[in-house]
């Protein structure tokens, strides 16, 4: 199992095709979780466990909700072809190699 915090399409589309070159299965599980209840979350966690976390503040929610890509249902249910990979990449395992230390590929 892999939990990681996958923001953009690209990660995604990386590691799916990482666990297809492995023979795994790949399985998404996308929490569509609002501003509202990620603030509200964060008030509870910085009441009732301020050692746990930090202060963020608005400006980096709304920054942060800007940068993240949503998944599409499709992506989600695995029926999304995954796509190549950016341009300046021969493969999926090359652009991990120039995202991500060695220990995540």
């Amino acid at each position: 199992m892999l939990d990681f915090g996958l923001w953009g399409k690209d990660e995604r589309s990386s590691l799916r095709q990482a666990a297809v070159d492995r023979g795994a299965e790949a399985v998404m599980l996308f929490c569509d979780v609002g501003l509202d209840e990620q603030r509200r979350r964060l008030g509870r966690r910085l009441a009732e466990e301020p050692h746990t976390t930090w202060p963020i503040s608005e400006a980096e929610l709304a920054s942060w909700a800007d940068v993240f890509q949503r998944p599409t249902p499709e992506e989600v249910d695995g029926s999304e072809p995954i796509p190549a990979p950016p341009a300046d990449f021969a493969d999926w395992d090359a652009w991990r190699a120039d995202r991500w230390p060695p220990a995540i590929d």
